[in-house]
């Protein structure tokens, strides 16, 4: 049985210490919301974290391990997240063929110019790195997803709901 729970300030180093072995290039702050989806026996089978900057949320680093998979745990963890964005517009940078996933919980596809300026450069910055195939190769590998063109990243946002 796998649960999820918000981290605590103790589990930072954990946790990046996971992102660090998925190669991820940010890890979490001791300021960000964090879920882990833990075995009973304490194993990491998941990670999430919800970040916030300026006006706004970013959802970064959801990571599923292999084994985790395919089994809802991801869509559990989204809703168990939910209640953390309700406040504010919220963004993330998936995976394009992720796109129907994060709209489980209200994310819709924007126009990279609807982006903050910090998440423009960050897409940017996303993009140049799959232009490597060795990069492109390793992630392929890495998600079990080999989309015909490629795998590239798509800006999506979740808009706080609008007062009466």
């Amino acid at each position: 049985m796998v649960t999820i729970r918000e981290a605590t300030v103790g589990d930072i180093e954990r946790v990046n210490a996971y992102y660090e072995s998925r190669r991820r290039s940010r890890g979490a702050r001791a300021d960000d919301f964090v879920l882990l989806a833990e075995t009973e026996n304490k194993q990491l089978a998941g990670v999430v974290l919800l970040s916030h900057h300026e006006e706004c949320f970013v959802l970064h680093g959801m990571d599923i391990e292999r084994d985790f998979r395919r089994q809802g745990l991801g869509t559990r963890m989204l809703h168990t997240l939910e209640p953390h964005m309700s406040n504010h517009d919220c963004y993330c940078l998936p995976w394009t063929h992720l796109a129907t996933f994060y709209s489980i919980v209200g994310f819709q596809p924007v126009g990279e110019a609807d982006l903050p300026g910090f998440l423009r450069e960050r897409l940017s910055e996303h993009k140049d790195q799959l232009l490597d195939p060795k990069i492109q190769r390793l992630m392929q590998d890495d998600l079990c997803v080999h989309p015909p063109n490629g795998l590239s990243f798509i800006a999506m946002k979740r808009s706080k709901p609008e007062e009466p």
